[in-house]
């Protein structure tokens, strides 16, 4: 089976210092299961090697998404990482810089290739895990991932996490973080209004109506 996700906000460390590096569309399979951080990165690669693969991949709020662009964005205000260019008076808002991260890498590329899983009428073969869903019931979700995987549940403790997998994201910047923290914690609900505008959101909304039926938001 595969698994991927994308700006998992309650999942990670996202105080940290440690910058990480930005979603890769690479796949990697070991024992059985393809890895991959984001939606939709290459499913015919799975499809391939797997023939009848079953794949995860978590969705979040598309408007949270952007929020967490927009505040790694401010707290790296110091360091040259873009997307603003006061030369050519680019970026230079919020609603500018959300319009950039929704038509391009890693933003534009995740929601396009989790649009194409749809269109190809592949989707039917992924089970989306909303974020929300694992944050605020950790256990009631991972119990649907093993029924859809067909293992046996693991007793998860949710509050005493590890992550034992050491990762050099020191050339990345800071529009990604890798580091795990030690509980799984609920979001706040719209914790997006903190940051962006409602303008901003609902132009997030109006644009990508189908990310947003698609998955309840």
């Amino acid at each position: 089976f595969a698994v991927c996700g994308f700006r998992l906000d309650g999942l990670v460390d996202t105080e940290g210092d440690t910058p990480a590096s930005p979603p890769s569309s690479s796949w990697s399979l070991l024992n059985g299961v393809h890895a991959a951080e984001e939606p939709g990165g290459s499913p015919d690669a799975c499809i391939i090697i797997l023939k009848n693969p079953k794949m995860i991949c978590m969705v979040r709020d598309l408007r949270s998404i952007i929020a967490s662009m927009e505040k790694a964005y401010r707290n790296s205000r110091h360091m040259p990482v873009g997307p603003d260019d006061p030369a050519a008076l680019q970026g230079m808002t919020a609603g500018a810089r959300a319009k950039h991260w929704l038509n391009t890498q890693p933003v534009g590329l995740a929601l396009q290739r989790t649009a194409d899983l749809f269109q190809r009428g592949v989707a039917d073969k992924v089970l989306f895990v909303r974020y929300e869903d694992l944050t605020t019931n950790p256990s009631g979700t991972m119990a649907k991932v093993y029924d859809f995987v067909g293992e046996e549940s693991f007793d998860h403790d949710f509050d005493n996490l590890a992550k034992e997998v050491a990762e050099d994201c020191s050339l990345f910047g800071p529009y990604g973080n890798h580091d795990v923290k030690a509980k799984v914690t609920a979001p706040k609900f719209g914790d997006w209004s903190d940051v962006i505008h409602s303008d901003i959101a609902a132009a997030i909304r109006e644009t990508n109506a189908w990310y947003f039926d698609a998955f309840g938001y």
